[in-house]
């Protein structure tokens, strides 16, 4: 599964139904935490140091297991350089080691749970060229204290690291979709580091984004295909529940309830709305949902045409990248970029290749080698067979919004 990363107020959340105790504020999150949970979102917090007093506690990542796609990994704390005194660098070693200091005993007792492995620290969020020297020195300091758990990084560095000097110590960094570079993904992937992505207010037309009045089949399509084929290790996004003074959302689709939810900007850091009777998804959430499927369906498809048995038709080991995943790119016509974004098939992704298309092009490839078909097949000249038995997963992902009961918003 591609990995997922996403910050919270967890008081933001509480705050629609009016409540501000600190076990009620906790029992609501519980409940968000639930819900998100079907929407392949998992349980964490970016900005944990901004928004919480805390690291998480063991009972808090034991109950993440539990819910549906389990505890993938987890952010102790966030390191924010702009917190440091620049200009005195004879201070940074005292504030780093209290930083650590106060994680510490967390990080004790994850290793007692066997938790470890799953921990990362997140630091330094689109900290530019003032605060690389100042970062280098914390994050060389916290590698020499912690060496075992990983650094999440969102620093402005086109190259991951070469020109900062902090390749080494960044284990996944992050940069915007518009900045896509194949070579550096490639040079961090040799280097056995990840390469991330991420989405924000700034990302314009006609690049995809989670905003209101954007094409919600873009989102899917970003997070399977382009994600997919890009080769890119993970998703973040800064905010799900960014919805300060806004009442819950009671009304019907043709709502008073005002989607601004950053200076003018609808949608931004809102992934889904406060129901009368706790969160209700929007369109942009099920998208969301629907891309992870896609990239799910993707990988397991490729280990079926990696382990295919022995007769399996060529032309179907041969077929599926084109038909499921199309290698045509989407170059953007902006100026200020020069990336390639692979996956979408299409001109401009404001009319994406089908989104839908690359999941359902993949069911009959799939289920012929999960069903070890040998026969000669082609899915260009043969209609789709509908499976029986066998793998349901892929059919899931046919899902439209009418054939639920429940009200949707965008």
């Amino acid at each position: 599964m591609l990995r997922t990363a996403v910050g919270t107020d967890p008081k933001a959340y509480a705050e629609p139904y009016g409540v501000t105790d600190p076990a009620g504020v906790a029992r609501l999150n519980e409940q968000k935490w639930d819900f998100l949970a079907q929407y392949k979102i998992q349980a964490d917090n970016i900005y944990r140091s901004v928004y919480e007093n805390t690291p998480p506690t063991v009972a808090e990542l034991r109950a993440t297991e539990q819910r549906e796609g389990g505890l993938r990994q987890f952010n102790i704390w966030y390191f924010d350089p702009r917190l440091f005194k620049l200009d005195q660098p004879d201070t940074w070693n005292a504030q780093a080691d209290a930083l650590f200091d106060h994680i510490q005993p967390y990080v004790d007792q994850y290793r007692a749970a066997g938790l470890i492995d799953k921990a990362y620290l997140h630091c330094c969020d689109e900290s530019r060229d003032e605060y690389f020297a100042l970062i280098r020195a914390v994050l060389t300091r916290f590698k020499a204290r912690f060496p075992d758990i990983p650094v999440l990084t969102t620093a402005i560095d086109d190259t991951m690291g070469t020109r900062s000097g902090l390749d080494e110590l960044v284990d996944w960094w992050v940069r915007d979709v518009p900045w896509y570079s194949k070579e550096v993904l490639d040079r961090r992937h040799a280097a056995g580091r990840e390469g991330w992505w991420y989405l924000h207010a700034g990302v314009h037309n006609p690049y995809p984004n989670l905003l209101m009045g954007y094409d919600p089949g873009q989102l899917r399509t970003l997070l399977g295909p382009m994600s997919y084929q890009s080769k890119v290790d993970g998703f973040l996004y800064y905010r799900v529940d960014r919805w300060y003074n806004h009442p819950v959302l009671a009304d019907g689709p043709l709502s008073t309830w005002d989607p601004r939810t950053w200076n003018n900007v609808a949608g931004d850091g809102s992934l889904f709305y406060p129901g009368p009777n706790g969160p209700m998804p929007s369109i942009r959430l099920q998208n969301f949902r629907d891309g992870m499927e896609d990239y799910n369906l993707l990988t397991v498809l490729r280990t079926a045409v990696d382990h295919a048995p022995p007769g399996t038709d060529p032309r179907i080991l041969g077929h599926w990248p084109a038909t499921c995943c199309p290698a045509p790119p989407w170059s953007p016509t902006s100026a200020t970029t020069s990336a390639t974004l692979p996956g979408t098939g299409a001109g401009d992704n404001r009319s994406p290749a089908r989104p839908n298309g690359c999941a359902m092009r993949s069911v009959p490839i799939f289920a012929a080698l999960a069903f070890r078909r040998v026969a000669p097949w082609h899915p260009a000249t043969e209609p789709p067979q509908k499976p029986v038995g066998g793998p349901r997963r892929p059919l899931l992902l046919f899902r439209k919004p009418c054939e639920r009961t429940r009200r949707w918003y965008p």
